[in-house]
Parts: structure tokens; sequence; C-alpha cells
């Protein structure tokens, strides 16, 4: 591995990566949003025998079920058992930063500052944490760039086998973890090895290419037995719960038009890019330019500039803004240079692209692979322009060479990583209609009956205790649906009525809604929790349906008619982050008044729009 040829150190950038990780430990503990449960219930049934994809109505990758299963072994069940797997994801992941940051020719204190950058620009996208899926995929993909940069061009051929086993090794990870993610992982690892390796090339991209699939069909085994199951579930049905072959093409390609669209839709996003400019021109006097020193004025004044644009961006931080205009101008830099270095194969009189530059194409592979899972939304693109950041100054180091543009590069890293700490201080997790509340604010230390301490906001547990009291005091023999998310069934300690763990609206398909429908029309559970949000059902027909009625629409209807027509009963019904929250007992009202005191707070409402 090649060492830092100015500062042997690297004392700072320990000192960032330890709390970049006290960081994480305080973020695990508190996101436990109300639509958690899903992993969970998933590993607890496919532990219990369950098929994944015949059972569970299951249509992800199984990776991150297969290691939540195996925690779950391990060390038990209990909630705080339950992050340990998130810990491990954290330091996995600051681990591959801090390796790749090696090879980066700066001074100690700048790898600092591009380390923390990097780290929480990854967490800028809202819904990204360390108990889940999506993480996990960044994390392979920053080791295999590690394992990339330690291709020795050839000399040491066996060597390089045993780099392209484990390289096969971390891309079947990412397929068995997110398809699309994992292919954007393949490709640009394969390319990469053309580039980087001079000799035996051949033999390394087949060790490559075997490690990769049997490590693949080594994961979808422990999950399921039949690999029918797995190629049918959640490979051929996807582009249907996604809009269509046509949709995710469309959005693939379109990528960077969103993007660019989304750079220039808020008059602060283009505003932050220029402050953040004049913060670096203010800073350079600071230092030697040229070899002297600057007078006290002009350091004063820029001191002065840099302040006041400092404090600015401070304001914007709690919103996120800072971190998403600059994550966006990341991301569109990376397809730029991406398509520079693509030149180079496609062009005559272009040069090829050499050694590290091609590595560029890892980032640029992810971003496109976003943006066909998302829509036209480009809130995955951050994990990507993260790792851009960090590889910039290892493909073109030449670029970097002068002391200021490395120093401009730090004071970039510098406002993502105290932007990013203070915006996910302010909102460590949202999704849709799901949001957490400020850290340590409004929670509550609470021992659950079966899973022990658990750290929880105390608006969420006066939502969920409730339904769990009625729930027990009345008897659930008949089961308990939740829809979308398992969340009562998991705080109820209630397996989820005929494997639907979750009904999400993009990742459920057409079959199993309408399966639901008939079960619930024929032979309904005793108990319902329908989180009921119109909006967000309607974000995802506009996303991937072009606005027509998806499925769920009609399963809306269905339990609505239901509890209009006195079928169901409707026994409470609070507000939570906006949403209405259903505790439907499935039996005739009249008959549910004889055997339980109503509630006072059964009636129609109108829930604000989130907190």
């Amino acid at each position: 591995m090649s060492v830092d040829s100015q500062d042997h150190s690297r004392r700072w950038q320990l000192v960032s990566v330890v709390l970049c990780f006290a960081f994480s430990i305080a973020y695990i503990l508190n996101i436990h949003p109300i639509g958690d449960g899903l992993w969970f219930w998933n590993a607890a049934l496919v532990r219990t025998g369950k098929g994944l994809y015949t059972d569970i109505h299951f249509t992800l990758q199984p990776l991150f079920v297969v290691a939540t299963a195996w925690n779950q072994t391990l060390l038990g069940t209990s909630w705080l058992a339950s992050k340990v797997l998130a810990l491990l994801q954290a330091v996995a992941y600051l681990s591959g930063i801090w390796l790749v940051a090696g090879f980066i020719p700066w001074k100690d204190s700048l790898k600092a500052w591009l380390i923390a950058g990097v780290f929480m620009l990854t967490t800028t996208c809202a819904y990204y944490r360390f108990d889940d899926y999506h993480i996990t995929v960044q994390c392979l993909a920053v080791w295999s760039v590690y394992l990339l940069l330690r291709i020795n061009d050839g000399r040491e051929a066996a060597r390089n086998l045993v780099l392209s086993a484990l390289l096969g090794l971390l891309s079947g990870m990412a397929l068995s973890d997110r398809l699309n993610d994992g292919a954007a992982i393949f490709a640009a690892s394969t390319l990469a090895m053309l580039v980087m390796m001079r000799t035996r090339r051949i033999s390394a991209l087949l060790v490559f290419g075997a490690a990769t699939v049997a490590t693949l069909l080594g994961i979808v085994r422990l999950s399921d037995p039949s690999l029918h199951n797995w190629a049918y579930y959640s490979i051929l049905h996807v582009a249907g719960i996604k809009g269509g072959t046509g949709n995710i093409i469309t959005s693939t390609l379109l990528f960077p038009v969103f993007a660019l669209w989304e750079f220039f839709k808020h008059w602060r996003t283009p505003v932050v890019v220029i402050a953040v400019a004049m913060m670096v021109l203010a800073c350079v006097p600071f230092g030697l330019v040229d070899g002297r020193k600057s007078s006290v004025s002009v350091r004063f004044g820029s001191g002065l500039v840099f302040a006041v644009f400092g404090v600015w961006m401070i304001r914007l931080a709690r919103v996120g803004v800072p971190g998403a205009a600059l994550g966006l101008l990341m991301a569109l830099l990376a397809l730029v240079v991406a398509a520079w270095v693509l030149l180079g194969w496609l062009r005559p009189g272009v040069e090829a692209p050499s050694g590290h530059q091609v590595l560029i194409l890892m980032p640029a592979a992810l971003l496109f692979s976003g943006g066909m899972t998302s829509g036209h939304s480009v809130l995955e693109c951050y994990p990507p322009a993260a790792l851009f950041l960090l590889l910039f100054p290892i493909s073109f180091p030449t670029l970097m060479r002068a002391d200021w543009r490395r120093r401009a590069c730090a004071i970039l890293a510098g406002v993502l990583a105290l932007s990013g700490t203070y915006y996910k201080i302010a909102s460590p997790y949202s999704w849709h209609s799901y949001r957490d509340v400020w850290m340590f604010k409004d929670r509550v230390w609470y021992h659950h009956p079966e899973f022990g301490p658990m750290y929880i906001e105390k608006a969420q547990l006066n939502v969920i205790q409730p339904f769990c009291a009625r729930i027990a005091q009345q008897g659930n023999a008949q089961g308990l649906l939740s829809v979308p998310y398992p969340y009562p069934n998991y705080f109820c300690n209630i397996p989820p009525w005929h494997g639907y763990v979750q009904t999400w609206y993009d990742t459920t398909s057409r079959e199993t809604i309408e399966k639901l429908d008939k079960e619930l029309s024929t032979a309904p559970p005793e108990w319902i929790v329908y989180q009921r949000e119109i909006a967000t059902l309607r974000s995802h027909e506009v996303a991937f349906n072009h606005g027509n009625p998806i499925p769920h629409r009609q399963l809306d209807a269905l339990i609505e008619s239901h509890l209009e027509s006195g079928a169901w009963t409707l026994e409470r019904q609070p507000c939570f982050d906006g949403s209405e929250w259903q505790l439907i007992h499935t039996v005739p009202a009249n008959e549910a008044d004889r055997k339980l005191p109503r509630p006072s707070n059964v009636k129609g409402i109108s829930c604000p729009a989130g907190r």
C-alpha cells in the first residue's frame, strides 16, 4: 500500500474515524422509527423454516435477511442485540474509508477532514441508516475499491488471483443485497481489473466471475432452497413493481437530467456552492501563497468573509441544504469525469484511461443504479457522490498537486462534515411520513417485556402501547396484520398474519396485494393495524405508475369500505407523523360494543402533515 508522501502520521485521521464512530453510536441509538420490524420478522420467520419468497412474500435480495438471522441466532432477539449488526456496518464502512484514504498523498490533517466529509455526505440521504441494507452496498463498494487499489499491475500473479477471488466475494455479496447496485459494482470492478492488471487478466477475471457466482448462489440457498423462487420473485417480478421495464430504463437514462434539475430547482442550492467557493478563496491567504505570507489586513478580511459565509451555512445545515447542494454537485461531477474517462476507449486520439482513473467508474455506475430504483428521486446519489469525493484525489493526483486545491477540497469536506452532523442531529431518520425528532429529545428508555431495554420516542410509545394493550385484552387468536410495515407485530410480539411481513408500495408485487385483498374479503385476521397515508401512496403512483392507481389503492378502498359499512370496527385512530394509525377489529360494530368499551377517539380525523 502506498504511503502519504508528505506526512507519514495518521493520527488525525484516526481521530476523525473515532469521532465518526462515536457519532454512529448516537446515530444508531436514536433511530427507532415506527416503520421498523421488517428485517426482524423476515429473519425470525426464515429461522423457523419459512420460505423467504414463497411464504413471506419477499421481493428483495436475501443478504441482509441472512445477516439478521445470524445476528439473532448468535446474540438473541433483544432490541440492543439488533443494533450490533448496525455497529458492525459502521465499523466496516469507516475502516474502508480509512484504508482507501491511505492512498491519498496528502497531509494527515487534510485527510482527516476528507474522511469526516465522506462519511457524513453518505448519510445525507434522509433514509440511510446503519441497521438497514442500503448502507451494506456502500461498505462493499468501498472495500472493493480498496482491493482494486492493491492490484500491483501483475507483478505478483498469485497475489492478484487472491485479490480477484476476494473482489468476487464482495461482488457476490453486493448482488445478493441489492441486485442493481451489485451489478454496478461487478461491472466497475471488471473494467478496473482489465485496465489495472497487466498480466493474466483472463485467469483473474475467471476467478473473479466464479467467486461472484458462487457467493451469490450460496447466500441465496441460505435463505430459500429454491433458486427458481429467488429468480422468479426477486428478479422477474421487480420490474413490474417499479413501473415496468420501460419506466426503469427511462429513470436510469434520465438520472443526470433529474440531478441537474434538482440542483437548480431551489435558489439556495447554487448559492451554497458559491458560498463554499468564497470560503475557499477566503482561506487561501491564511497559508503560504507562492512562498509569501499574506498581510495582516488581507488575512483579517479573508477571515471575516470565511466567518460570514460559515455562519450562513450553519443556518441552512439543520435542513440539510449544504450537504444536499454539494452532494448533487459531486454527483454531477462524477458523471462528467466518468464520461471523460470513457472517452479514452471510445474516441481515437484521446488518451486511454490508465491506472487509478478507471476507479471513477465505480461511483458513476452506482449513481445510475440509484436512478434505476428511485424513479425521479435523486436521494440515492449522496453515497456514490461521497465515494467520488474520496476517489478523485487518487484518480487524478496531478490535478490535486497544488496546495490550495488540496485545502479547497478539505474545506469542502469540512463543510459536508459539520453540516451533515448538524442535519442528522436534527433529523436522524426520515422516510416519507416516518420522521425521527432531534437526537436524545423526547425519548425514554423503555423495558419491553420481550425485547428488553429500548430507546424510544415518548410519542411513539404512546401510540403503540395502547394498540398492544387492546389486542392483548381481547386476544389475537386469528392473528394481526400490519399494513404497510410490521412494527405493531414487532412491538406486540405477534407474528405477521399469513406471512405478510410488509406491503410497502414499491417493494410488493401486484399478485401479493391482490391475494391479500381476497384473503381479507373472505377470512380476515382478527386485528389489522393500518397506517393510512394517502399522500405517500399517491407519490408512488406518480413515480412508478404514471399517476395511475397501484394495487394498494384497491386495498385502501377495501379497508375503508368495511369500516364505513360497519363490518369492521375502528377501535383507535391516533395521529403520528402526519398519518392515521388505525387499529381495526374485524368484527361488526355491534358485536364489538358488547365485548369492549368503545374508545373515545374513533371518529374520522385530519392529521397534520408531519412534525
